[in-house]
């Protein structure tokens, strides 16, 4: 298992194999809709949806946006989700399901929009974004240069409007590796983890995380 999170009082999983045929079919969709040039502004907690459409973009070379659920369910105004839209120009919108629906009418305008149940006004189901992979997603994955943006994660906003703060694929793998060096036992005791850190800052969305995937384990 790769991931599972509660539903109710049950928990849902996706498999290592399962999630790779849907990332595959998500980075087909962004090909088909010619957004692979722009970033992936996500609107959702830590989910099963987050979590293959961030592989998706970020195997195709779309850089991927992750925001504080706080930006779109908190604020009267969505300011701040305006401010990042307005700096990055994403050319997909992701929203986790119908309590984002006010975020995205405040950022979706114009976009591509994609929920998990297409329940969104305007948007595609991710049963309907996705599509047979072409051997163009393998060739894209492999053309990834260190320098190329894998994230977009954003400041707080505390002192002033958010500021974009690029994370290349490069910075991602060496974190990697050293915690690699400096826990040697990850490679051969695949790590188990219960985790709520957000996905939109790094403890949550890179370190653990990608401790996780590179070392084949369960989050």
């Amino acid at each position: 298992m790769l991931v599972a999170e509660r539903s109710g009082d049950q928990w849902v999983g996706l498999t290592w194999g399962e999630a790779r045929t849907q990332v595959d079919r998500i980075a087909q969709g962004l090909l088909d809709r010619g957004v692979t040039d722009r970033p992936v502004l996500v609107l959702s907690g830590n989910s099963r949806l987050h979590l293959l459409v961030m592989l998706a973009g970020m195997a195709v070379g779309a850089p991927v946006v992750p925001t504080s659920v706080a930006y779109a369910l908190r604020s009267a105004d969505h300011a701040k989700l305006r401010a990042m839209a307005e700096l990055i120009e994403p050319g997909l919108v992701v929203a986790e399901d119908l309590s984002f629906a006010p975020a995205v009418a405040a950022v979706g305008d114009g976009r591509t929009v994609l929920s998990r149940d297409g329940d969104v006004a305007g948007s595609v189901s991710l049963a309907e974004f996705g599509a047979d992979p072409t051997s163009e997603v393998d060739r894209r994955c492999h053309a990834l240069r260190r320098e190329d943006v894998a994230k977009i994660l954003f400041t707080s906003g505390s002192t002033g409007t958010p500021k974009g703060v690029l994370t290349t694929h490069g910075m991602l793998s060496a974190n990697q590796q050293q915690m690699r060096q400096v826990w040697p036992f990850l490679g051969s005791e695949p790590p188990v983890l219960l985790d709520w850190l957000p996905w939109s800052h790094t403890f949550g969305g890179s370190h653990d995380l990608n401790m996780v995937l590179v070392n084949g384990g369960t989050l």
